[in-house]
């Protein structure tokens, strides 16, 4: 077998797995769309899924879920643990829907058991469009890294304007504030983006002051 066939057969397994790739990509999309075509007022929580249950966020996501519930609004998050398992158990405990788009990854997370609609699948790109796409507004408590890349995802696709701008509430001030700090002594005065540009992020620090915002910001609490 000479270098040009060894090269070919090459293109052609690449061809193939690309092929199957896709396949699977769109086979996961068709059935997030499918799942979630029905859902309304969709309000995603994001956060840490490290945090114990007696942390105060879980009690703050738990309830301000359940509050949102009882008002009509579908409760989706990653489904994951900590602040997305209470926000789905809030939810649920209310009698509304919960939805929980779960990432299968080796270590660290699995469903929770709070949810009435549960889909899975193994790509990050595709759990994130599932949970913006929909979705009314945003409520993000604090995390980490994987934390971080939601929120910023949001931002990017609403300062571009592939997505209608939608509330973004920022929970616990003490935790964003040295991040918007940054951005006001840092990325701004070098002209790296305007501050109208992220105008509409509220930061929060109480139960109460979320719902506020999520009435001030014309999210209909029906």
């Amino acid at each position: 077998m000479n270098n040009h066939d060894v090269a070919a057969r090459s293109g052609l397994s690449r061809l193939w797995g690309d092929t199957l790739f896709y396949l699977r990509v769109s086979y996961s999309f068709f059935l997030g769309f499918y799942l979630l075509r029905r859902a309304k007022n969709i309000v995603t929580v994001f956060g840490s899924a490290r945090m114990k249950e007696d942390h105060p966020h879980y009690a703050s996501a738990r309830a301000v879920a359940a509050s949102l519930a009882r008002r009509g609004f579908t409760i989706m998050t990653g489904g994951g643990p900590s602040v997305m398992a209470a926000a789905n158990r809030g939810a649920f405990e209310a009698g509304g829907n919960s939805i929980g788009l779960n990432i299968v990854i080796p270590r660290e997370q699995s469903a929770n058991p709070y949810l009435t609609h549960k889909f899975e699948t193994p790509y990050f790109f595709t759990r994130k469009v599932l949970l913006t796409r929909y979705s009314s507004a945003f409520i993000v408590y604090p995390g980490g890294i994987g934390t971080w890349d939601e929120l910023f995802e949001i931002l990017i696709l609403m300062v571009t304007g592939k997505m209608p701008r939608r509330p973004i509430i920022l929970v616990e001030r003490a935790y964003w504030k040295g991040l918007w700090q940054w951005i006001e002594d840092e990325a701004a005065p070098r002209g790296l983006l305007s501050l109208s540009e992220i105008s509409w992020v509220k930061s929060v620090d109480t139960d109460a002051e979320i719902l506020s915002a999520m009435a001030d910001l014309h999210v209909s609490l029906k």
